[in-house]
């Protein structure tokens, strides 16, 4: 299974927010569930290096930069490890057994986030 379908919900974190779920020390947070983890432990990424082009910031919570113009790859990195990369950054990794308190904490405290793949995640049990 690769990595861009697993289910992940990421925000930038800020200290003025209340809520205990949502605070860390890091500045990115991503939040991952258990069922998940094997497949992060075990893919790869393939990281493409783009020419500079006119890209302009789409969402900036999400990361997503977009050029309306063809863009050039000069180089291709390959990522083994996922979590060492994330380390690298300085991002945290949570693992939990469901997304959804995160999702519900995140909305009410409205920071940027980006609740990428949500469709994969465990269904709404209880909650």
């Amino acid at each position: 299974m690769e990595p861009e379908i697993a289910d992940e919900l990421t925000w930038a974190t800020d200290p003025s927010v209340p809520d205990p779920l949502l605070g860390a020390p890091a500045t990115r947070v991503i939040t991952v569930e258990h069922g998940w983890a094997p497949h992060l432990l075990h893919a790869g990424l393939n990281v493409h290096v783009l020419g500079e082009a006119s890209f302009t910031l789409l969402d900036a919570a999400a990361g997503y930069w977009v050029s309306e113009q063809d863009v050039r790859v000069e180089a291709v990195h390959r990522v083994e490890n996922c979590f060492t990369a994330l380390a690298e950054h300085a991002v945290e990794l949570r693992l939990t057994p469901s997304l959804w308190p995160y999702v519900d904490a995140v909305v009410a405290a409205k920071p940027e986030f980006s609740a990428i793949r949500l469709r994969n995640a465990l269904p709404r049990v209880g909650l």
